[in-house]
């Protein structure tokens, strides 16, 4: 019996895990990984979950839970490796009709993920999960282990960069924005 129910609680923590796939990935790359290190920390990441699944108090928690290893993964690889991942790989743009509206979106998302890519790796790791990820300050400072008033100096302190960054950007085949259009935030 105890054989039957481990076999259906690890079909049921699959479906939860698969639910969490695409946004892990998704964090995963804004953080500056490339599409395959975005791939192998997020398996990483799943594979730690899965042996370390009852040490999870909470089951609601679980995402916050598996955004917290892989926070965890991704500083392990940048000691290991003492290299920042680049923002390369993009899909395109969905909802865009238009050729003149796709270039200009295109164009936005270069400068911003250039812009981010400038970022350290606490700054950027912060206002992704806040501002792209729509998390709360308390949930960001629990799944990075730091302090909420870390949380927001250095939110305070990615955002202002941003716009700094945002105001001139060279992007990097050389072009040079010195746009002053405002950029609107693509969620």
């Amino acid at each position: 019996m105890n054989t039957i129910r481990k076999v259906i609680n690890k079909r049921q923590i699959a479906k939860q895990f698969e639910r969490s796939l695409k946004r892990m990935h998704c964090i995963a790359m804004s953080w500056g990984c490339e599409q395959d290190l975005a791939r192998d920390l997020v398996q990483e990441t799943f594979l730690i979950a899965l042996n370390k699944y009852e040490q999870l108090r909470d089951s609601a928690a679980l995402e916050n839970w598996l955004i917290t290893i892989l926070a965890n993964c991704h500083k392990a690889y940048i000691r290991k490796h003492s290299k920042t991942c680049s923002l390369e790989d993009l899909d395109e743009l969905p909802g865009v009709d238009l050729p003149d509206e796709l270039l200009e979106q295109q164009h936005i998302s270069a400068r911003v993920q250039h812009a981010i890519s400038r970022l350290n790796d606490d700054h950027r790791k912060v206002l992704t999960l806040v501002d792209m990820e729509g998390m709360s300050y308390m949930e960001v400072a629990q799944i990075l282990d730091i302090r909420m008033g870390t949380v927001m100096s250095r939110l305070s302190r990615a955002r202002a960069r941003m716009k700094s960054y945002l105001r001139e950007t060279t992007l990097p085949g050389g072009q040079t924005c010195t746009s002053s259009s405002s950029v609107r935030r693509i969620k």
